[in-house]
């Protein structure tokens, strides 16, 4: 009995023990949970944090790698398309130059066949042959007389000629603020009067460039009055119309074209046929196959594109050799302007020397003059009028 209860007592302190050890162990286990826990909820935010960060770096790593690849990507195809179109860009020049490779060679055969043509003639004329020849016109005609000065070339022919004069303005009055006439000896004339003072016996004459923009149908009237104002003044001269000289296709205008200068020459041509003027078109020595002048004689491209350089000049003056006697072979006086009975100028009869004259002998007296110390005066009883300018008379 009495071991029994030992071992019962010593059962109970057993398990009293156990249950103290237990109550302790369980006590630090749930105090080491909840450390684990409060360090787990001090941690939580950092790591948070950490992680949060940890992604943002990340995405942004991920889209600075993006960006770059999109860059070079995007780098690589301009580079690309600029290649393209660089390659592009010289298939066309090379395309273009061949193309005007082409048109120039076939433009030079052309010219090679057509020269044969224009410039082959059975009655060719020499530089003597304009001794008696007066050019009248505008710049284009300028350029003409500085290169036959240059060259000697036409004889001992003069020039009357002035930039902007035209078939218009030759018409205007010498005290007109605006006029462009030019000038003869030092003195500024019109264009008949210096026909008249010049002496010259053919009269070649150059308009169109200051005139088609005024009107074709006008310029034309225009060329008929200067021409009849000629006359009036100088009867017996020939007259040499030259047709306005075509330009650059790429300076034409609306009011100034190739075809416009076509429509006037054939304007004024016509007139030459009905009055027995000769007519020239230099054209031929200058123009292309489609009518437009050739740049290797333009002397302004960049500019009016209409104004010849010394080998257009050249090409024209050797054109005219070879066509001058082609033209209509008027004798002078086939055509007799009406007189003009608003001028206030001397009156000019015509005078056709191809028609015997049957009027009679004019009376000319001289009388020594006491007043005038011995000297001569002449007394004028005829249609004769004496010009002191040019020491002649004209009838």
């Amino acid at each position: 009995m009495k071991a029994f209860r030992i071992i019962i007592t010593a059962f109970l302190v057993m398990t009293f023990v156990v249950s103290l050890f237990m109550n302790g162990f369980l006590d630090l286990i749930l105090d080491n949970a909840r450390m684990i826990d409060t360090k787990a909820e001090k941690e939580s935010p950092a790591a948070e944090k950490t992680v949060k960060v940890n992604t943002v770096t990340e995405k942004t790593n991920a889209e600075s790698i993006n960006k770059k690849d999109e860059e070079k990507l995007k780098k690589e195809q301009e580079k690309k398309k600029a290649e393209e179109k660089k390659k592009a860009e010289e298939s066309k020049a090379a395309e273009e130059q061949r193309k005007k490779e082409l048109e120039e060679k076939q433009r030079r055969e052309w010219q090679s066949e057509h020269d044969k043509i224009i410039f082959t003639s059975d009655h060719m004329v020499d530089d003597s042959w304009f001794d008696d020849a007066l050019f009248v016109g505008d710049s284009v005609t300028n350029a003409l007389a500085a290169y036959s000065e240059d060259y000697g070339r036409f004889g001992n022919a003069d020039f009357l000629c002035i930039a902007s004069l035209g078939y218009n303005s030759a018409l205007w009055d010498l005290d007109d603020p605006y006029n462009v006439h030019p000038m003869w000896k030092g003195k500024k004339v019109t264009v008949d009067e210096g026909v008249r003072l010049s002496g010259k016996h053919k009269i070649f004459i150059m308009f169109g460039m200051n005139d088609v923009g005024k009107g074709i149908d006008q310029s034309i009237e225009a060329m008929k009055e200067l021409t009849d104002r000629i006359l009036r003044k100088s009867p017996g001269v020939e007259i040499y119309i030259q047709g306005g000289t075509p330009m650059l296709p790429e300076v034409e205008s609306e009011s100034l074209s190739n075809e416009l200068m076509r429509q006037f020459n054939q304007g004024i041509k016509e007139v030459c046929d009905e009055r027995g003027f000769h007519f020239i078109d230099i054209t031929p020595a200058v123009c292309d196959q489609n009518g437009a002048l050739i740049p290797d004689y333009c002397m302004d491209p960049q500019d009016m594109g209409m104004h010849l350089n010394y080998d257009g000049c050249q090409r024209w003056v050797d054109y005219l050799m070879a066509h001058v006697l082609d033209s209509a072979d008027v004798s002078p006086g086939v055509y007799t302007p009406q007189p003009d009975y608003n001028s206030d100028e001397e009156d000019y009869t015509f005078y056709d020397d191809t028609v015997p004259e049957e009027e009679e002998e004019s009376s000319e007296s001289y009388e020594e003059s006491s007043e005038s110390d011995g000297e001569d005066t002449y007394t004028e009883e005829s249609t004769e009028e004496y010009s002191e300018d040019t020491g002649e008379y004209y009838y």
